[in-house]
């Protein structure tokens, strides 16, 4: 059956329709054919005496008639016209002596009948004489048939016959037979022609209503597979094949709509694998052969897609982690479901170690079980991490440097004070007041230190205005030449379309001298030292990378060195203040703080990177001046803006010999209220604006400072303010001074550079910023300029 089955499906379905009706037909015609065949052969075998001797009566009867007549001619017309039908074979009539006088064969007429060519004649003959008015015959089954009958002639009695010869017939049904075969057969012919005829028809009705709309149907499917599916052919025939064209439309239909949606989240499947972050793979839980990885695995590990295929799990790790790992591959791919790593080393195809996040287990794909494994390389995580822990860490340092150098400016308010106004007291020729000079030399460096922390923690004053860091450079270079070294080369590599940035040219200065006295440091044996600028747009991806940049159009100003460079464990805490290489006594450690704290001022950054023996290089980012943010920086009044514009307004150098200060004017003495939470700067305000001819009145907070202010209404000229206090800050107590009194004066002093809070107060009336520590003389200098000013006018102690 499976054989017929296949022989069977290798012809089209009209064919074997066609074949189905035809074969059948064609038999049962056969059937019938041979059954009439069979049918003549029995009806001939059954006539064929009959009708022998029907002939032969006729014959003889004839025979009789003509022979009484004596027209042997026309016995001879009988004979002839009988010989000429089918079946008989001859006709003779012999005579009493033995001769033929009459046959159908006119050769024989006159011959011996003893000539006759027939086996049975003369047999037959002879009986026939003797009996004289006997038939003989001889039959073949009814097919042939020899028949002797003797003519008998009336002789003068009526009563008697005389023998007037012998009829001699020979019949043969087979001749007959094969007429009736060939009618039959011409019938069958006839009928089977009909019969393929309306086979024919029905083959072509078949192709045309079934076949065909089934190989349209057929060839739809096949399209339908093969991805170009058309419109479903649409089908009017048998109900059948209507229904199953219908069926197979909506059923192409669904399927086009589960394909699409299938295809749609293939691709989306598709593409967030491919568009994956992390690296994703399909492995042998037993061989730990890789069966599928995406695009970051290739990225991550530095192989083409073809080759993904060759790899084993192993092979993603070191040699001396492999089997601990592998064994951590097996378990978690085992029943006990999915696990997960952390800080797994691995290993790239050009051998760089790098450490990933791994998860995963077994997953089914179909009747397989495989294990899914997603890796995320933590390298650049853990980098992150590390700089914001940096961050934090300096910001924190910053806001404590920041507090240390606030408290120190209180504590060098005292100490400076004190000490000039103990040397200014004594007499030029005091052997004492060389000691304090020294004192105060000394107070004058803890205050630069303390500047320098204020600059780390960004609490410095700055500047920013336009700047072209080429001409700056430029300047530094020349003067920087001549006190290097020979065997250093400096070389400086301006970019010619360089953008105008928004810096502080004197703190860019600053840096610049700072950063190459440090590569001079490095390059005691001699080396190069290269200053360049350059223009950089900022994307923010690059800002991924690096905690401290942001997108945006920078100058970027480097300082390379080709000296020893730094060692990678320390390069992250070379920013920090106080964290030195050199020896004891040989460096603070504030210089690279100092720069890093300025340039965070300027909202930029410093990115530092070094190889050992190579040299190290710093690139400074400084933005690019935004005209437009410079005039709404204007309109607010920034700190910075209000004290660059003022800068000047009152000349009070800081220095030992400085001229003292006019005293007030005469009449009633001013009177100013000093608020500070340091007693030793309380104090010292108050002596060194007594010695002045001011009247002064202290608070140790805002709260008591607003008290005191209530208490004498009227009698109070100014306030010297500071910012930070206990109990009730400086912003704080300016607020409920101006609500006391709308028109009081105030004057605002911090151990921090001018700060936002100071620039708010300047805004709603404050009239100047004084830096601690306090110069004795331009103290009392800017009280009485701010006294002879108008109440907007804002002035400030320059260092």
């Amino acid at each position: 059956m499976p054989t017929v089955r296949r022989l069977l499906s290798r012809f089209p379905t009209s064919t074997l329709m066609g074949l189905a009706f035809i074969c059948p037909a064609m038999l049962i015609a056969g059937l019938l054919l041979f059954y009439h065949l069979m049918g003549a052969r029995q009806f001939l075998a059954e006539e064929g005496v009959r009708y022998g001797d029907m002939l032969a009566d006729q014959l003889l009867s004839a025979s009789q008639r003509l022979m009484r007549l004596g027209s042997r001619s026309a016995v001879q017309e009988v004979i002839e016209e009988t010989g000429s039908k089918r079946s008989v074979v001859y006709i003779a009539l012999i005579g009493k002596d033995g001769s033929v006088i009459a046959s159908s064969r006119r050769d024989w007429i006159g011959r011996d009948a003893s000539t006759i060519p027939d086996p049975d004649f003369a047999a037959l003959a002879a009986a026939a004489r003797a009996t004289a008015q006997t038939q003989h015959r001889v039959v073949d089954q009814g097919r042939r048939m020899i028949l002797v009958s003797p003519l008998l002639l009336e002789g003068v009695n009526p009563n008697l016959y005389n023998l007037g010869g012998l009829l001699c017939l020979k019949v043969d049904q087979e001749r007959q037979l094969y007429a009736i075969y060939a009618a039959i057969l011409k019938r069958g012919m006839v009928s089977a022609s009909g019969i393929l005829l309306v086979s024919l028809l029905l083959l072509v009705w078949v192709r045309s209503n079934l076949a065909q709309p089934i190989l349209r149907v057929a060839s739809f499917v096949r399209a339908f597979a093969a991805g170009v599916p058309g419109p479903p052919p649409r089908i009017v025939g048998p109900l059948e094949v209507s229904q199953l064209t219908e069926d197979v439309g909506r059923m192409a239909n669904d399927l086009q709509q589960k394909q699409a949606a299938l295809a749609a989240s293939v691709e989306r499947h598709s593409r967030l694998l491919k568009g994956a972050y992390d690296a994703i793979l399909t492995a042998d839980p037993e061989t730990g052969q890789i069966l599928e990885a995406n695009n970051m695995f290739c990225r991550m590990f530095g192989y083409e897609p073809k080759e993904t295929r060759t790899l084993t799990l192993s092979d993603l790790h070191p040699q001396e982690e492999r089997p601990r790992l592998l064994a951590a591959y097996r378990e978690a791919s085992g029943s006990r479901g999915h696990g997960s790593f952390h800080g797994i080393p691995c290993v790239r195809r050009n051998g760089e170690r790098f450490l990933v996040d791994a998860s995963g287990g077994p997953i089914s794909l179909g009747k397989r079980t495989v294990t899914e494994w997603i890796l995320r390389d933590t390298t650049e995580r853990r980098a992150l991490e590390d700089q914001l822990r940096q961050a934090q860490k300096m910001e924190s340092v910053g806001t404590l440097a920041g507090g240390i150098a606030h408290d120190f400016n209180n504590l060098l308010t005292g100490v400076l004070g004190y000490t000039r106004l103990v040397k200014n007291r004594l007499p030029a020729e005091d052997p004492n007041r060389k000691k304090l000079e020294l004192i105060e030399k000394s107070a004058m460096r803890a205050a630069e230190l303390t500047a320098q922390l204020l600059t780390f923690s960004r609490r410095a004053t700055t500047h920013p205005a336009p700047a072209d860091l080429n001409e700056t450079v430029t300047r530094v270079v020349e003067s920087l030449r001549p006190k290097l070294p020979p065997f250093i080369e400096l070389d400086f590599q301006g970019a010619p379309d360089l953008w105008t940035a928004a810096a502080d040219a004197v703190q860019v200065e600053q840096m610049l001298l700072q950063l190459c006295a440090n590569a001079r440091e490095a390059m005691p044996r001699g080396g190069r030292l290269l200053i360049s600028t350059a223009n950089r747009t900022v994307t923010a991806s690059e800002c991924q990378t690096n905690l401290e940049a942001r997108p945006g159009r920078f100058v970027v100003l480097t300082i390379r060195d080709t000296g020893r460079g730094i060692d990678p464990a320390i390069l992250p805490r070379v920013f920090e203040p106080f964290f030195t290489t050199k020896g004891l006594g040989q460096g603070a450690g504030m210089g690279l703080a100092m720069v890093h704290g300025a340039v965070k001022g300027h909202d930029g950054w410093t990115e530092a990177t070094s190889e050992p023996g190579r040299g190290a290089c710093f690139a400074m980012h400084f933005p690019v001046w935004d005209a437009a943010a410079a005039a709404a920086r204007v309109a607010t009044e920034s700190p910075a803006n209000l004290l660059e514009r003022l800068r000047g307004v009152v000349a009070a150098p800081r220095q030992p010999a400085a001229a003292p200060a006019a005293p007030a004017a005469k009449g009633p003495p001013l009177t100013v209220l000093a608020v500070d939470d340091e007693s030793t700067v309380l104090t010292l305000t108050r002596d060194i604006l007594e010695m002045h001819g001011y009247k002064v009145l202290t608070a140790r907070n805002g709260e008591e400072a607003v008290r005191v202010y209530g208490e004498h209404p009227g009698g109070i000229d100014i306030v010297l303010l500071d910012l930070t206090m206990p109990v009730m800050g400086g912003r704080e107590c300016f607020s409920r001074l101006k609500t006391l009194d709308p028109h009081v004066r105030v004057l605002v002093s911090s151990g921090f550079s001018a700060e936002s809070t100071a620039a708010e107060m300047m805004r709603d009336g404050a009239l100047a910023y004084v830096q601690k520590p306090y110069d004795i003389d331009g103290l009392a200098r800017i009280v009485r300029q701010a006294l002879e000013a108008s109440p907007r006018l804002v002035v400030t102690q320059p260092n």
